[in-house]
């Protein structure tokens, strides 16, 4: 199994990025109308975006994807979960379709 290398950069950036979801989520809740128990999935997406940035483009994407519609719901701009499901197929037909044209492009490459 070969191991992903992460530069020092990109593992700095994520942890920025995770740590002002994080602040943003609690400022929100300190100064805003909502809570974190409706801004929370904002922590995840940042870690989705970070494993994306990593090199774990599609597991990125699928986290982001998900926790993107799972917010838009907890802050009532999309319907609630149990009604917009459609949203989470559509998020892995993304992640399948860019999974294969990654798949499809690195064989071209090694060709």
């Amino acid at each position: 199994m070969t191991e992903k290398r992460v530069s020092k950069g990109t593992g700095v950036f994520a942890g920025v990025l995770i740590l002002g979801a994080i602040a943003t989520v609690f400022l929100i809740q300190n100064f805003g109308h909502t809570g974190a128990s409706a801004t929370w999935p904002a922590i995840v997406i940042a870690m989705g975006v970070s494993l994306a940035l990593a090199g774990y483009l599609e597991l990125g994407l699928g986290v982001t994807g998900v926790f993107i519609i799972w917010l838009l719901a907890n802050l009532r701009i999309i319907p609630e979960v149990g009604r917009s499901w459609p949203f989470f197929l559509l998020v892995v037909a993304i992640m399948v379709i860019i999974g294969f044209l990654r798949a499809r492009s690195s064989r071209t490459s090694a060709s």
